[in-house]
């Protein structure tokens, strides 16, 4: 090993205030072997060995020791010697002032003695540190003075690393060692400390006057799980901290073991056992690795069994016992049995009970066919199908198709009936035994809460309709209609009314009255035609409460306005009737025509002496026919005749419309003629698709 090594050696070796460092440095040979040749030549004093510098502190410049030079022959014969230093080393020619070089005379070729100084330079690190002090000049070669020092320092803790040898996870109740390594001092060599503090959990180790083991651990076991810290004091100031978390094991601590339904368990009944609620130690919610569930005949038998897997949130296994008798059920998890339960299997007698209800989408009343009923046993049964309903009603319904609905469990079904005979109710019923339940049980016969649908494809007709003025005027044409229907009507839709001629220049809302089955409306007419003093009304649009909308329905003549004109006598034909004077004597039946008309006034067809009673007269309809089917009324319309005037002036007395009497074939008309003051009245008779025709009496008194 060279010096230079064995101080390497022993720099890694240092303890605190010790040696780290050395200096070397080297004397050239030539000086030796210049002496005595009798050339230019300088002397060292120490020529051939090292100068050894005492250590000094970081920071410290060091103590000075001194060696002489000489020189002889040094040419030219005055002149100057340089001595020059290595780098961290300082010389001095007087050892006060220190630089990095110097210089010394000699006169006369010869220089008898100088000094030099030299010392270690403020260094701001330990290490080793020299080299050669070199002395030239004088034409001589130069000499190499080697020197050496040491610079020391007092070491402190820097930095550590702080880490646990095993892997993750960290477990309760599993040892983990806790290393410290890679301890350094303020340079970066390597530190051993005084003592090493250890905290877990508040639990405290320490360790003391240690020595120079590169790696310090220590074991420890924590006996609880959760997010830990664990405290490490080097020489009891400098503090490191390491987070880490503690797991634990979970193992099965309890369950929830549940068997349903309870507390009656019947033969051929689904029976559920469920595992829930799974806990662990902790009390916190355990996944198992298996669960199982069996089922076994009282005597150890088994039954059934299922395997659950983790049953993560918990678990159930169905099954259903054929056999009344005694039996258990066992709840395994993680391969272990946990819970066992004991219960009875009891022989089914109930019979099934079944309600059956209009479907829920049913509309009652309706037009339309299949009507829907809802069916619903009180367990599962098997046989219940087409033709298994009972269907009564009014409506005569001959055709039932069952079909099975969700759940599809047995228990839900749906009837659909139709091939209605006509319009009435429809009524289903199911008799017993229809169907039978596991057990073979048949059901009792059906109950019902509403089991009845109206079925009406029949349109609804207008019975009547009534205008409070049959004679409007020309000062009020405001007019008030009310159509009565023949059944009850759906109030979400309003009839539209209009009338034959005329504008509507207001309406008014209408309303249902007596149980929806009458509509009034009012109405103001402008603009009518005065030429057609007869208005028809149309009813269109309404409809009834099984969805059924009326035939458009029209009130021939329903009123009348009056509009002042003077009448003009009409000779034409189209009015087929005859005039029948029942008071007359004798009776006079009097046809309307030009050929046997006995004309009394210049407009008249006829005339009639009438006391103060009522005189009726009968408009026959020709060769005795039946009623029109549309054209079933007469307007009439009473005025009484100025004869002074030409032409004669006709006032309105009065107006109203007469229907035809269909058993008798004619139109009653009546007019109290003891109200009237003797004189000569026109009837005018308007008969729907004909020409007005006109009746003038005469009025006497008694």
């Amino acid at each position: 090993m060279t010096v230079k090594e064995a101080a390497v050696s022993e720099a890694l070796n240092a303890k605190a205030g010790r040696i780290v460092g050395m200096v070397l440095v080297l004397l050239g040979a030539s000086a030796a072997l210049a002496f005595g040749f009798g050339g230019a030549t300088i002397y060292s004093s120490d020529s051939g060995s090292t100068i050894a510098l005492p250590s000094t502190e970081v920071g410290t410049a060091g103590t000075a020791v001194a060696f002489t030079i000489s020189g002889v022959s040094l040419t030219p014969a005055d002149g100057l010697l340089t001595v020059t230093a290595p780098a961290h080393v300082e010389i001095s020619a007087d050892g006060a002032s220190w630089g990095s070089s110097f210089t010394v005379a000699y006169t006369g070729a010869f220089l008898p003695s100088a000094t030099v100084y030299v010392r270690l330079a403020e260094i701001s690190s330990p290490g080793l540190y020299g080299g050669t002090v070199i002395i030239s000049g004088g034409d001589a070669d130069s000499v190499y003075q080697s020197a050496s020092g040491t610079v020391t320092y007092v070491p402190e803790y820097a930095s550590a690393e702080i880490s646990i040898l095993e892997a993750e996870p960290y477990l309760e109740n599993d040892p983990i060692t806790l290393r410290i390594s890679n301890i350094v001092d303020q340079y970066g060599f390597p530190y051993d400390p005084q003592s090493i503090e250890y905290s877990f959990d508040g639990i405290i180790f320490i360790s003391l006057t240690l020595t120079g083991a590169p790696l310090y651990s220590i074991e420890y076991t924590y006996a609880n799980y959760g997010d830990k810290t664990i405290i490490v004091k080097i020489d009891s100031s400098n503090i490191l901290t390491l987070g880490i978390t503690v797991w634990y094991v979970p193992i099965y601590a309890t369950a929830t073991f549940q068997l349903t339904p309870n507390p009656s368990f019947l033969q051929n009944c689904p029976i559920t056992a469920s595992i829930s609620s799974i806990k662990d130690q902790k009390n916190l919610d355990y996944v198992p690795t298996s669960s199982k569930i069996r089922f076994e005949t009282s005597g150890g038998g088994l039954v059934y069994e299922e395997s659950l897997g983790n049953c993560s949130g918990g678990c159930s296994a169905t099954t259903t016992f054929n056999t009344p008798g005694n039996y258990i059920v066992r709840f395994d998890v993680d391969g272990s049995e946990r819970d066992s339960e004991a219960f009875a299997i009891l022989a089914d007698t109930t019979d099934p009970t079944v309600t059956i209800e209009q479907a829920g989408s049913q509309v009652d009343p309706t037009n339309a066919s299949p009507i829907t009923f809802a069916v619903l046993f009180s367990e599962a049964v098997t046989g219940f199908e087409t033709g298994d309903v009972t269907l009564s009603g009014t409506a005569g319904p001959t055709t039932d198709t069952v079909t099975e609905t969700g759940p599809m469990d047995g228990t839900t079904y749906l009837v659909a009936v139709s091939g209605m005979t006509g319009d009435g109710t429809v009524i289903a019923d199911i008799g017993s035994g229809a169907a039978t339940d596991i057990a073979g049980n048949p059901n009792a016969a059906s109950t019902s809460t509403d089991h009845t649908v109206t079925y009406d494809a029949t349109a609804p007709t207008v019975r009547t309709v009534v205008n409070d003025t049959p004679l409007m005027t020309e000062s009020d044409l405001t007019q008030h209609v009310t159509a009565t229907f023949d059944e009850v009507m759906d109030t979400r839709v309003s009839p539209t009314i209009t009338f034959s001629h005329g504008t509507l220049t207001s309406k008014h809302d209408g309303a249902w009255s007596a149980g929806d089955t009458v509509w009034t409306e009012t109405f103001s007419l402008a603009d009518h035609n005065e030429q057609i003093p007869v208005v028809n009304i149309e009813i269109a649009a309404a409809v009834d409460v099984a969805g059924n909308a009326i035939v458009p329905f029209i009130e021939q003549g329903a009123f009348a306005i009056d509009t002042g004109l003077p009448l003009e006598r009409n000779t034409s034909r189209s009015l087929a009737v005859s005039v029948r004077i029942e008071d007359a004597d004798p009776v006079l039946i009097w046809p309307i025509n030009d050929e046997e008309a006995q004309p009394l006034g210049e407009h008249a067809l006829c005339a009639v002496l009438a006391s103060s009673t009522v005189t009726a007269f009968l408009v026959d309809i020709k060769d005795e026919q039946s009623c029109p089917v549309l054209d079933s009324w007469i307007h009439v319309f009473f005025y009484s005749v100025d004869l002074s005037t030409r032409p004669e002036s006709l006032s309105l007395v009065t107006h109203w419309i007469v229907h035809c009497d269909r058993e008798a074939r004619n139109y009653p008309i009546g007019i109290d003629t003891s109200t009237l003051a003797p004189g000569y009245y026109d009837i005018r008779l308007v008969y729907p698709g004909g020409e007005p025709q006109d009746i003038r009496i005469q009025v006497t008194g008694k």
